[in-house]
Parts: C-alpha cells; structure tokens; sequence
C-alpha cells in the first residue's frame, strides 16, 4: 500500500508542475528518446576543467518495439552499462494515465537467451507473458514539462530489496541528465549529475509509430 500510495503521490506531484504542456503523448516522448546515450564526453570536459568527480562511465541504448502477444504497442528495450560492465537490460512497457506516461519495468525471466548489445529486435518482438517478470509497485512516472522536455522518476526495481527511488531523469532533445539518489549508488558517487549527449538517435518502425521522423523534427528541428 505504501508503494502504491507514493506512485500516487508523485503523478499528483508531477501533475502540478506544469499546466502549459497539456498531454503526454507516448508517441512524441519515445520519438524523443530513441537512441543510445553517452556520458563521455563530459567526463571529458570536467576532466579538461580539472573538475574531480567520482563519475562512471555510462552508456545507455533504448530501442522502440511493440510486443503483439501482448497488445502492447508502446515498448522499449533498455540496456544500461556502467564502466562498459552490463547494469541493466529490461523491458517497459508505456501507458498514459492523466497526462502521465506510466513505465512498467519488466525482467527477463531467462535472461541469458537475451545476448547484450545484439538488440534483435525481431527476438524482443516474440516476447510472451512468460518470458517476463516484474514486481508490484515497479512503475516510472514521466511527465512532459516542456515542449521537448521530459522529467522522469525511476524507481529501483532489483532483486531484492525494498523498492526506492533511485534516479530523477531529464530527456531533451541533445540529450538527458540524472541525478543519483544516495541510497542507489551503482554509478559512482557525484555531487553533479550526470549528463549525456545523444550519440544516436535509432529510427522507430513506420508500424508503432507512422510520422516518427516528422514528429521529432518539429519537436527538435
């Protein structure tokens, strides 16, 4: 209940942040996103100012697919390696609820048919209801602030554990920025947060989403 009752709190939140940006639209939002994202070059430029910081290297690839044994038309593979070593590989699924674009995180449930960095697109597109995992409560919250910008929480769903709050994430069109929560650090620690350049944007099928590349040039020119 507890969980449920935060989830609840934070749309209520995210709601009142802005009024001048009325619906989420899945669609725009993961035209926004598709693409691999790369912190290095800052870690390059707060190297070259002589700024210390604890900062990993991350690489992040979110790949758009849609899942018809399970009507899910809204879906995205992620895979997230910190120091090149791999952190994360899931699926989520999209739903809008208020304004509210609603991110459930799925697992794999053999995850090792799943070779990182191969991004079989044609594979994830197979998935069954038994392929995947997931927990209660494992949901991340993004809401459009801007008209090309979007603020997500998301939660921590490992294993084990309570489930936490563990990133604050920005999308914009060049790229994205996080802020990790204290209690999650599998990055390394930093004061700053971390911010990422949009190395590439990978093109979304015609089939989930039909104007994708008019979408994204009248969101990003």
């Amino acid at each position: 209940m507890e969980v449920l009752a935060s989830v609840f709190l934070l749309v209520v939140f995210l709601q009142s942040c802005s009024t001048q940006y009325p619906g989420a639209d899945i669609p725009v939002y993961l035209s926004l996103i598709s693409g691999h994202y790369s912190n290095e070059q800052d870690l390059i430029r707060l190297e070259d100012n002589e700024i210390k910081t604890k900062q990993s290297l991350v690489n992040v690839y979110l790949r758009v697919l849609q899942i018809p044994a399970l009507d899910w038309n809204y879906v995205v593979y992620i895979e997230k390696y910190v120091d090149d070593v791999l952190d994360l590989q899931q699926i989520l699924h999209y739903t809008e609820v208020n304004d509210v674009i609603l991110a459930e995180q799925y697992n794999f449930t053999h995850p090792e048919d799943f070779v990182p960095g191969k991004f079989d697109i044609s594979q994830l597109e197979t998935l069954k209801e038994e392929d995947l995992t997931t927990r209660k409560g494992c949901v991340s919250i993004c809401r459009r602030i801007e008209e090309a910008v979007y603020i997500m929480q998301w939660p921590d769903c490992s294993a084990y554990g309570e489930i936490s709050s563990r990133y604050s994430i920005t999308f914009t069109c060049s790229g994205s920025s996080y802020i990790v929560t204290p209690n999650n650090f599998i990055e390394g620690p930093s004061k700053l947060p971390y911010k990422f350049n949009k190395v590439k944007s990978y093109p979304v099928s015609p089939e989930i989403i039909p104007n994708y590349e008019a979408l994204l040039k009248k969101l990003c020119g």
